[in-house]
């Protein structure tokens, strides 16, 4: 579990009686940080604040799901002794409980990325990312849970898995999944152990001096699997002091699923089947329409293929996997 969700749940409720705005305790020994509960019980992240050379104001927020105030003078109960500071307070206030371990791992990563910087504005900066991420929380998921399952679990399963993280949805423009410059890879997902994709005919595109691998993966739920919390704690343990990657990470997952977050983050998949099933197939062998069977005026075409019979690039695999 992560550090920081163990420390939330074992935080009292502040007493509203004696106006204590927070129950809290400090993340690192030494660290001015803390971990907090508010009156209503929400997880919030109290951040120490130096002095700054810039006097500007910056705006406090204050939406759905997430609210922000800067250099708020609180009373807090910290380890049954009282005090009193100034901090930069980030509350998840949203009424979804569900969602407050999502919140804390997060924050978790943006501790990372703020470490003893006690500057204002870089601060403001770092939080900025968390802000723009939980205010869309509750949008629907972009894709299916199982895509997203086999996305992580083909860069789990790979060699060199900073370069397939640094290579993943770099662009929203990408009409593919991984871009690693000349080389492309498409993650094709299947619940039902056939290998029928949907494909879009801007996908099966060919490009001058560039290759498209499609992968094709079985996800089916198991709950003696592995789920997306594991695929990314699993990620998590290879990337090292690249916040930048894990942050990354963090942000893809939670955008994509949305607001079936809580209940996505947990859900296990088949890994050994996704490991036994796990094929690649090379642009030139995918059956397309080709463009000039196309009339001009479709300007956009999908369909499913069958790929159950077209032959497979153990090379291209093995290039990319252990």
């Amino acid at each position: 579990m992560n550090k920081l969700i163990e420390m939330f749940k074992d935080l009292p409720l502040p007493d509203k009686d004696n106006n204590i705005e927070f129950s809290a305790v400090s993340i690192e020994k030494n660290q001015k940080h803390k971990i907090g509960k508010d009156v209503n019980g929400c997880p919030t992240l109290l951040i120490a604040i130096g002095e700054s050379k810039s006097q500007s104001l910056l705006p406090n927020v204050n939406l759905r799901n997430i609210k922000v105030f800067h250099d708020l003078e609180c009373k807090i109960k910290l380890d049954n002794k009282l005090e009193e500071g100034k901090f930069t307070i980030v509350t998840f206030s949203g009424t979804d409980v569900g969602l407050y371990d999502s919140f804390l791992r997060f924050c978790e990563v943006l501790l990372e990325s703020i470490k003893d910087r006690l500057d204002r504005d870089s601060v403001a900066k770092v939080l900025d990312r968390c802000v723009k991420l939980f205010k869309d929380i509750s949008k629907p998921p972009i894709k299916s849970i199982h895509g997203l399952w086999s996305e992580l679990f083909f860069i789990s399963i790979a060699k060199d898995k900073i370069k397939l993280i640094e290579s993943w949805h770099v662009n929203p423009e990408d009409k593919w999944d991984f871009n690693c410059g000349k080389l492309h890879y498409e993650i094709k997902s299947s619940a039902n152990r056939k290998r029928e994709h949907f494909f879009s005919q801007e996908q099966l595109r060919e490009f001058k001096d560039s290759e498209l691998i499609i992968i094709s993966i079985f996800a089916e739920r198991n709950d003696s699997g592995k789920s997306i919390e594991d695929l990314v704690n699993n990620i998590k343990n290879v990337i090292g002091n690249r916040i930048d990657l894990l942050e990354k990470v963090y942000t893809l997952c939670y955008k994509t699923l949305g607001n079936s977050l809580d209940e996505s983050f947990k859900l296990k998949f088949d890994s050994h089947l996704a490991s036994n099933s796990i094929k690649a197939y090379n642009l030139n062998e995918i059956p397309k329409i080709s463009k000039e069977n196309i009339p001009a005026q479709i300007t956009e075409l999908k369909y499913k293929i069958d790929l159950e019979r077209t032959e497979s690039d153990k090379n291209a695999l093995n290039k990319v996997l252990k």
